[in-house]
């Protein structure tokens, strides 16, 4: 609700909340619909946006923030002050995303203004304006243009994951054993890059090579690692191809190796995520790391690997599942049927 001393914004946009969170978050994005500048998602990061001036208010045009609090693809909290504004415009900017069917319902709240001061109101009534038209509209033409489809954004989601967990791995716990029987925290990372370069190969109908110190290897096979090879860098590389192949029409129709034969790789993108997603927590297990997934993620694989329960049951898939107690969030029950002991 909307006061003298605040402005509020409730906006639904036809995209998932890991897109918009991208345009909230990722600076070439940012200045395609907000402002340029050096932003980085970290409390307590300080950055410059610049645009134009607004007379009229006594906007300078150039703004200083610091970034306060997030939660990913939930809530962003910012500082805003006016460069030139000598401490009197010290606002407070929060976005907030809630899932609605296949979109987002985002809230902008904007604190900050002083009732008592004309100056302030006029801002206030000016901005209110500007978030409500030109701002959003702005982000709702963005989010357009970004037509990376939801299967992309999914498994680019995953892949971020996974890169985190890798870059989070002390050095010392790259040898220690994982969940997957006989595979180390290395195997497991290992394992995933191989996978999915294959993949990638295949749909390009190229031949896989050595990336970043890793080796080939047969489907299912660990590749040599080498004593200097760089996983983060490998992962970031093979996955990037990965998610822009999920969008690339020349792609969909390669075949790929399923628990059920050979599929069109058009038919395997809803669940391609499932390798990652769940090796993610594996590494975690292993190394000591977060081992929080994305609940949306979770839900979305575990719903298309449900029908295949009895396919899956295999060596080279999951074992045997395991029972979870009664009242479970859905991630123990997710990786109870993939196997796994949470």
């Amino acid at each position: 609700m909307t006061t003298s001393d605040t402005i509020s914004v409730d906006q639904f946009l036809a995209h998932p909340p890991a897109k918009v969170w991208r345009a909230l978050t990722e600076p070439e994005l940012l200045a395609r619909w907000l402002m340029p500048g050096d932003f980085r998602l970290e409390v307590g990061h300080r950055y410059r946006m610049q645009t134009r001036p607004v007379p009229a208010t006594g906007f300078s045009g150039t703004v200083l923030a610091e970034v306060l609090a997030f939660e990913p693809e939930k809530m962003l909290r910012v500082s805003w002050q006016d460069a030139e504004g000598g401490g009197d415009t010290d606002w407070t900017i929060t976005w907030t995303l809630q899932p609605e069917g296949r979109g987002t319902r985002l809230f902008l709240l904007h604190e900050g203004f002083d009732p008592d001061n004309p100056l302030h109101q006029r801002s206030r009534t000016i901005m209110g304006g500007g978030w409500r038209s030109h701002v959003m509209n702005a982000l709702q033409r963005v989010l357009k243009e970004d037509a990376m489809s939801d299967q992309a954004e999914r498994f680019r989601l995953a892949a971020d994951g996974f890169a985190a967990r890798i870059a989070a791995v002390p050095p010392h716990r790259w040898d220690d054993p994982s969940p997957c029987p006989g595979w180390s925290a290395r195997d497991v990372a290992a394992h995933v890059i191989s996978e999915t370069r294959r993949i990638a190969s295949t749909v390009r109908g190229t031949e896989p090579e050595p990336v970043h110190g890793v080796g080939l290897a047969e489907m299912g096979a660990l590749p040599h690692v080498e004593s200097d090879a760089s996983l983060h860098a490998a992962w970031i590389q093979i996955s990037a191809d990965l998610t822009a192949a999920i969008d690339d029409p020349a792609c969909r129709t390669a075949q790929l190796p399923s628990p059920v034969g050979m599929v069109p790789f058009a038919d395997t993108v809803e669940a391609l995520p499932e390798d990652v997603l769940v090796h993610t927590w594996d590494l975690a297990r292993a190394t000591g790391g977060d081992e929080r997934l994305d609940p949306g993620l979770v839900a979305h694989v575990y719903e298309h690997l449900k029908p295949m329960d009895e396919a899956l049951r295999q060596p080279w898939a999951f074992g045997p599942k395991v029972p979870t107690p009664p009242g479970a969030d859905l991630q123990t029950e997710f990786l109870g049927f993939t196997g796994r002991t949470p």
